[in-house]
């Protein structure tokens, strides 16, 4: 018999849970990582209720809770009716929309990693929570980017998670979540289904930095070698770093993303609030696929056969 999960809708501050009772045939709240979280309702519709009087407000707000947990504030984007049924889909809010929309041009000089992005933060109303190795950088341009934008490009260089909240702006090195010892431990008769998979092919060994050294006036060049990785193919970038310590970094940094989802699939067991991205998980198999697991992304679905969470993860140990 499914578990009871209680539930709690509010559109526009007001509590409707009651009166969507009887027309609620399902509702999906979705964490990640780095994407913006998502509240999605599917409703019985064959009367038409909300396709008439009852027809929701673009851009309004709506909120949700599951067993008491607050899925936080959430704008909808879209609506859409089908032929019984009608579906609302909704963003978190952003408290300052400027930071995905205007480009800027500008140049960095002589700052490091930490300062670029907490100045970004702070022009954008937001409190940065940077946890990073820092990087010295002597100049580095902004191009037709929007902050987020540009941001996006600097921790998808350097290895960093990136996620912009209503009030903060997260910029954290991915070895800090990788790090983290497991919340739960889930075994084979936890779990309601699973599709993991092991790739064997594009795993890579080695990378390659060129870079100019201004004082030797000399093009070098900076090899990193994976020792737990046996086989694999040689990584060559030709990319514009300022030092021999920003080709290290550059270096870890592009092997660590091209093998990220060596192992890597998803799982779902029965609903846990508890189970969020960015939290470590282990998986008890009794076979190759044993091991922690970062979850990228929780998927929380409550509907007439119960509550379930869906997983999207990968293997870090």
């Amino acid at each position: 018999m499914p578990r009871k999960v209680e539930l709690k809708i509010l559109y526009e501050s007001r509590d409707v849970t009651k009166a969507l009772e009887k027309y609620l045939i399902s509702l999906t709240y979705t964490d990640s990582t780095e994407k913006a979280d998502t509240l999605s309702l599917e409703l019985y519709n064959e009367d038409k209720e909300f396709s008439l009087t009852s027809y929701p407000t673009p851009d309004a707000e709506i909120s949700a809770f599951i067993d008491g947990y607050f899925c936080g504030k959430f704008r909808i984007d879209s609506v859409r009716r089908r032929l019984y049924t009608f579906s609302i889909e909704a963003t978190a809010i952003r408290r300052n929309s400027e930071i995905h929309k205007t480009k800027r041009n500008r140049n960095f000089k002589n700052t490091n990693l930490s300062k670029i992005v907490s100045q970004i933060a702070q022009e954008n109303g937001l409190t940065p929570v940077v946890r990073i190795e820092d990087i010295q950088i002597e100049n580095l341009q902004q191009n037709q980017q929007t902050d987020a934008e540009f941001l996006k490009s600097l921790a998808d260089r350097w290895n960093c998670y990136l996620k912009i909240q209503p009030d903060r702006l997260f910029f954290v090195e991915r070895d800090e979540f990788e790090n983290q010892e497991p919340i739960a431990v889930i075994t084979e008769n936890q779990l309601i289904d699973i599709d993991l998979e092991d790739q064997t092919h594009s795993i890579f060994k080695s990378c390659t930095v060129y870079y100019h050294d201004p004082v030797k006036n000399k093009d070098l060049s900076y090899t990193y070698v994976l020792k737990d990785v046996p086989v694999g193919e040689i990584l060559k970038v030709h990319d514009k770093v300022e030092s021999l310590e920003q080709a290290k970094k550059r270096a870890i940094a592009e092997l660590k993303k091209r093998n990220r989802w060596r192992t890597s699939g998803s799982l779902t067991v029965e609903g846990d609030m508890s189970l969020v991205a960015g939290a470590v998980v282990r998986l008890e198999l009794n076979d190759l696929f044993t091991g922690n697991y970062l979850v990228e992304e929780s998927s929380h679905k409550v509907d007439s056969s119960g509550y379930q969470t869906a997983l999207t993860v990968r293997k870090i140990r």
